[in-house]
């Protein structure tokens, strides 16, 4: 019996596959935490970093400072996507 445990691909709108890049990308100029500002720009952007969130991707937080802007990085399983794709990114610190 083969035990091989395969991850069910995860399917992306061409957007939120952009972001996703995106973030892995831009993460490495914030230690793996991007502000969300820099990411969401508009209504769209909005529906695909809940795309991102809602597939378990992506994850965000408030600034613990008490500023009113929030950052966001990769969740394990958005690392193990990275990792599928060949995609470059930085871990959080």
């Amino acid at each position: 019996m083969n035990n091989t445990h395969t991850q069910t691909p995860i399917n992306l709108t061409p957007e939120s596959d952009r972001m996703f890049r995106y973030i892995c990308d831009w993460g490495f100029n914030w230690s793996g935490v991007p502000p969300c500002f820099d990411i969401i720009e508009n209504e769209k952007d909005k529906g695909n970093m809940t795309d991102l969130k809602k597939k378990g991707l992506v994850d965000s937080f408030m600034d613990p400072d008490g500023e009113d802007y929030s950052w966001c990085h990769l969740t394990d399983l958005g690392e193990s996507h990275a990792n599928q794709l060949g995609v470059s990114f930085c871990k959080r610190t």
